[in-house]
């Protein structure tokens, strides 16, 4: 009897590999806040986008922390929660964060 010859799609296989390695976070999973630094008291979500990795926000302080799938942070400052929320809510994470949020709100890069 002859060995049937295994075919695999590669580039689908490459392309799952490559996704599962470069998610830390899941998307709507949570991550416990930590007590220290700039994420200090925030809770980060995983977001379902292909630029960012996961979003968290403080309330009290009005700050929007978004991670990158590069593993940058950047602080966005006196966002309101209606952004936020909206942001959450978004079909397309990165339009909105790109139409609603960079270029009208300060911000800096808290973890490179």
């Amino acid at each position: 009897m002859a060995k049937k010859k295994k075919t695999t799609n590669k580039k689908a296989t490459k392309k799952a590999t490559k996704k599962a390695t470069s998610e830390k976070i899941a998307p709507k999973e949570k991550v416990t806040p930590k007590k220290t630094g700039p994420l200090r008291n925030v809770t980060m979500r995983g977001v379902g986008s292909s630029n960012a990795q996961a979003a968290g926000y403080d309330a009290l302080r009005k700050e929007l922390f978004v991670t990158f799938r590069g593993g940058a942070t950047y602080k966005y400052s006196n966002i309101p929660d209606s952004i936020y929320k909206g942001l959450l809510q978004a079909e397309s994470f990165g339009k909105y964060l790109n139409d609603k949020i960079k270029g009208v709100y300060s911000f800096e890069k808290v973890i490179s």
